[in-house]
């Protein structure tokens, strides 16, 4: 029996209720999606006022606008509108725009790349430049690894679906 005559024998005997079940899924997760991008994040704004310096009890005092938007705004960089609308209409300054949190900051990421390397240091006696990089690498492994490794294999899909297409098309 050809395969084709096997799909439509499998389909035939195919149980519409686990379709209709199935479909019904499918929109309440599509709708949940949807709801959850609107959430209300007034607890959370609170949170960031009360925990503010100024403690001016304003909606601009929240320092981070990133950990209050919603999946699909973060998804599409658009909690960042308002300072590239500003910066389209004048030349930004320092304080249009939003503090880093503590773990993107420079001095945070470097002080904990220094310590790892002076404990790889420390064990490994003296440096040589081809030594030292190599350290440096295994430092930057232990400090960003699951980050590294997480955006190596996305790089890695990319990379295989960009030369698989040529093949798939032939």
């Amino acid at each position: 029996m050809p395969i084709y005559l096997q799909l439509w024998v499998d389909l035939s005997e195919y149980d519409y209720i686990s379709f209709i079940f199935y479909s019904c899924d499918i929109v309440v997760i599509v709708i949940f999606l949807i709801l959850s991008s609107f959430a209300d994040r007034s607890n959370l704004i609170q949170d960031a006022v009360d925990e503010s310096p100024a403690n001016d009890k304003k909606l601009k005092a929240v320092k981070y606008p990133e950990q209050l938007a919603s999946f699909p705004s973060r998804l599409t960089f658009s909690w960042l509108d308002k300072v590239i609308y500003q910066g389209w209409r004048r030349p930004l300054i320092r304080s249009d725009l939003p503090d880093l949190k503590l773990n993107h900051k420079a001095e945070y990421l470097s002080s904990i790349f220094e310590k790892h390397m002076s404990k790889v240091t420390t064990s490994n006696g003296p440096l040589s430049s081809q030594k030292g990089d190599v350290l440096g690498l295994w430092s930057l492994i232990k400090d960003f690894g699951p980050s590294l490794i997480l955006g190596s294999f996305f790089k890695l899909l990319y990379d295989i679906c960009t030369l698989i297409n040529p093949q798939i098309l032939r």
